[in-house]
């Protein structure tokens, strides 16, 4: 059966704005190694406390990423599904994780995923999502470059997550 061609207008990080669990700041340090070598801007939809939203500023102005990731705030509805339905790939840097509900939206829109190879999340193939070594902003950097230059590898990736959504339900 034929699917819909993708938009992929960007990279999409959604979730808590949680810079010590959510691994923003590694994400930050990705992106400014990857420079403008990514051919897409990147999203960042979600929040936090005030605290945490002033230290994800921080970090952008630091890294000086501000011109290349929009900063969308809460996300729910009309606007979550679009930001999921318009984004090539979804990246998510976290320290540590359980369960995380993101990664299987994510697969049910065929997004492939770029994270950190935790043990938490062995049980998640690696024909669905792209493993690069825990902590290492620079292995996410050059996988999300890697990615993003390869749209046949996406395409399959997101199909592979796709069917791996199909084995959940409420």
């Amino acid at each position: 059966r034929l699917e819909p061609e993708r938009a992929e207008r960007h990279v999409l990080f959604l979730g808590r704005w949680d810079v010590e669990q959510k691994g923003l700041d590694l994400l930050c340090a990705a992106l400014a190694d990857a420079g403008a070598a990514l051919p897409w801007p990147v999203v960042l939809a979600g929040g936090g406390a005030p605290a945490e939203e002033a230290h994800v500023r921080r970090l952008l102005a630091a890294h000086r990423l501000t011109d290349r990731v929009h900063l969308a705030g809460r996300v729910a509805g009309a606007v979550k599904h679009r930001l999921l339905a318009e984004a090539a790939l979804l990246v998510m840097p976290s320290r540590f994780e359980a369960s995380p509900l993101v990664l299987l939206e994510a697969f049910c829109y065929r997004l492939p995923v770029v994270l950190f190879d935790l043990p938490e999340l062995a049980e998640v193939p690696g024909d669905c999502c792209v493993k690069v070594p825990a902590f290492d902003p620079r292995a996410l950097g050059r996988a999300l470059v890697a990615l993003a230059g390869d749209a046949a590898r996406r395409q399959a990736l997101g199909r592979a997550a796709k069917n791996y959504a199909r084995g959940f339900d409420w």
